[in-house]
């Protein structure tokens, strides 16, 4: 399973694969990844949360806007 994006440490995007869930959410280069499921942003916990095959809940920043995406990455 993927939700169809790479991140950086700091959780900014550095790639988003075409038609993928992530590209789907509105998620493009340059969104960084705030928080995962209501907890502060690490590697560890995307991907923990991908791991348990359940939708996610990412809050993400694009230039000064600020917003919740949910991606069910399991179709």
């Amino acid at each position: 399973f993927s939700l169809g994006l790479t991140l950086n440490r700091e959780g900014e995007a550095t790639g988003v694969i075409w038609d993928s869930p992530a590209a789907k959410a509105g998620i493009d280069v340059g969104t960084t990844v705030l928080a995962v499921n209501g907890e502060v942003y690490t590697p560890e916990r995307i991907k923990a949360a991908v791991a348990a095959k359940q939708p996610v809940q990412l809050l993400v920043r694009a230039q000064d806007r600020v917003r919740e995406v949910m991606i069910d990455y399991r179709d």
